[in-house]
């Protein structure tokens, strides 16, 4: 089931979001490797997006660089990512195509298991913009991310594969494009207890928001500054699922997950408006039952930080300490669910599961603030 109560199902199938036509949202961008009649190499903001001086310029030196140096296929992880560097072979930005995702039509990547639950293939993409500016005011480091349509013949093609032909020809693909982050290390380099406490509670702020299901030590990346750790976190392609069954916080066994938070952090995370928030997520066209966990965490996030929970106890509350056992916060959200009559109309429901669910998570706090 899903969150509240509505059915789920995780196919591998590709699920192509068409991302608006309007003045504010994206335009269609379904993965093709059809060409545009005007098609040459290079890559291009998708239309509808802030154009920031910082993305535009990373752009701007990743077309320079296409001219010289092909795409280079991450040899790390499960999908077609791609490091477009500048002019002077410099790493620009990682692009990630929509149709080269685990488990899609064109990942160059052999595939073993089964897709994470909750984000359909050639979902992730867009949620990588989505974790972007969701992070407000940088706080937690997301590296600019936008939604951008690359043109190149060293993309992977099945079609190409099966006929002994790979990158013979142009191929145009829509995907995320995410500025390069110069690091020295991951954090699976360092014992955990060597990040400062403000460093992981920002990073937990940010997981617990989007729900994100794969934070582990390889995707956060390292720098040093006097000595200073710093943690950049990327990847962030499985989050907003539209389950809660599988939540997972490399940081809930380290130590700085049960110190208090600090005052910063505390009014940052009050002043999160999950209205803006939801809004802004419509304009991506994320599905509403995506966009229900982000309001679900955010209430959680909201109530834990007044109550003074530690980013511990909120995350616990999260995941699952035995895989068949659902989380304190998936009972919560059936129990919310349960109680809605079942005759009520879609906008009424919602409103009393929120409003049920609003309760019974302050019940739960206060159960632990004993």
């Amino acid at each position: 089931m899903g969150i509240g109560g509505i059915a789920s199902t995780h196919p591998t199938r590709m699920h192509t979001p068409s991302l608006m036509a309007t003045e504010d949202h994206f335009e269609s961008c379904t993965p093709t490797t059809n060409p545009p009649t005007d098609m040459s190499v290079g890559i291009e903001l998708v239309p509808g997006q802030v154009q920031n001086e910082e993305i535009m310029e990373i752009i701007e030196r990743a077309n320079e660089g296409l001219r010289v140096y092909p795409p280079e296929l991450c040899e790390d992880g499960v999908s077609g990512c791609y490091f477009l560097k500048d002019a002077y072979g410099n790493p620009a930005g990682i692009f990630k195509p929509q149709d080269e995702e685990p488990f899609s039509l064109n990942c160059p990547k052999d595939q073993e298991g089964e897709l994470k639950h909750g984000v359909l293939a050639g979902e992730a993409a867009v949620r990588e913009v989505a974790a972007y500016l969701l992070d407000h005011r940088h706080f937690a480091g997301v590296p600019a991310t936008v939604m951008v349509r690359c043109t190149h013949s060293a993309f992977h093609s099945a079609e190409e594969r099966a006929t002994n032909t790979e990158h013979s020809a142009l191929k145009s693909k829509v995907g995320s494009f995410q500025a390069f982050v110069h690091h020295d290390s991951k954090s699976c380099d360092w014992g955990a207890s060597m990040f400062p406490i403000k460093e992981v509670h920002k990073i937990g702020v940010l997981d617990i928001r989007i729900f994100n299901i794969d934070r582990h030590s390889g995707n956060l990346l390292v720098n040093q500054v006097d000595g200073e750790f710093t943690l950049t976190p990327i990847d962030h392609g499985y989050s907003l699922p539209n389950t809660l069954d599988e939540a997972w916080f490399e940081w809930l066994n380290w130590p700085q997950a049960k110190a208090k938070f600090d005052d910063e952090t505390k009014v940052y995370i009050a002043n999160l408006n999950v209205d803006d928030d939801v809004h802004m997520l419509q304009k991506l066209n994320i599905a509403p039952e995506y966009v229900k966990t982000l309001k679900i965490t955010t209430m959680l996030l909201k109530k834990g930080i007044y109550a003074d929970l530690t980013l511990f106890e909120m995350g616990s509350m999260m995941s699952r300490t035995r895989i068949e056992e659902p989380s304190e916060l998936e009972q919560l959200c059936t129990i919310a669910n349960e109680q809605v009559p079942q005759d009520c109309n879609y906008v009424d429901s919602e409103s009393l599961f929120f409003e049920n669910l609003s309760s019974l998570i302050d019940d739960a706090i206060k159960r632990k603030c004993k």
